[in-house]
């Protein structure tokens, strides 16, 4: 039986360099009346407007956190009318759970096109690990506030114990198929799985706090070896 410990991670079609982070929000013009793209639908324009704000509302939280964060920075930011921002909010606090819902949804849709871009177990747990880190360095402002806000009770709280199941679920398919094709005995508990989630969101909380984001797929190789030795 092939140990999972032992397999190679695999080299990536990559390249190993990466996006900036995305450490400052450019700033848009103050829009007058009516002044929008009239080649967009009604829906679309107030996508656009709500991408906006959600943007300009990560720039603020993560610089400043939630406490020093205002309506009015966010307006100024963004070039839109406070009437427009409670149009997609009552308050700042809704504004801050949609930048991390947001957020999470980006991570989980990169996450599940990174599992499901290999067929060999290992190779997900790569690739998977690698995508989560490339999001982090590209999107430092949005990664920020996903990892330095969440920890808060109420809502914040409650979507992060949910994304973390969610990731969990995935990393059991994984495990699961590394079961039936001989690369693992048997497939790790919980408390294993959630262990590893939660080194490799530490490690990536480092860099993030330390806004050293540019250099965060170091860590790759690292948590690749440390998640297939925990999972061997």
């Amino acid at each position: 039986m092939t140990d999972l410990a032992t397999v190679t991670p695999f080299e990536s079609p990559y390249s190993e360099s990466y996006p900036a982070p995305s450490s400052s929000f450019e700033k848009r013009p103050r829009r007058g009346p009516g002044s929008y793209n009239r080649s967009l639908s009604p829906q679309e324009r107030r996508d656009e407007q709500r991408r906006t704000l959600v943007d300009a509302s990560a720039h603020f939280f993560a610089r400043d956190g939630y406490v020093n964060a205002s309506v009015a920075s966010i307006l100024d930011a963004s070039g839109l009318s406070r009437g427009t921002f409670y149009r997609h909010f009552h308050d700042l606090r809704q504004a801050f759970f949609a930048v991390q819902e947001d957020a999470a949804l980006v991570l989980f849709q990169k996450l599940e096109a990174a599992f499901h871009s290999t067929s060999n177990p290992a190779d997900k747990l790569r690739a998977c690990i690698r995508s989560y880190l490339e999001l982090c360095a590209e999107f430092g402002d949005l990664s920020r506030v996903l990892h330095r806000e969440s920890m808060s009770s109420g809502e914040s709280a409650l979507l992060r114990r949910k994304n973390i199941q969610r990731v969990a679920d995935l990393f059991r398919d994984g495990l699961e198929l590394a079961a039936r094709t001989g690369l693992v005995r048997r497939v790790p508990d919980e408390l294993t799985v959630l262990g590893v989630i939660g080194a490799i969101e530490a490690v990536a909380l480092r860099y993030l706090e330390e806004e050293r984001e540019n250099d965060v797929l170091e860590a790759l190789d690292p948590l690749v070896r440390l998640g297939l030795r925990a999972f061997a």
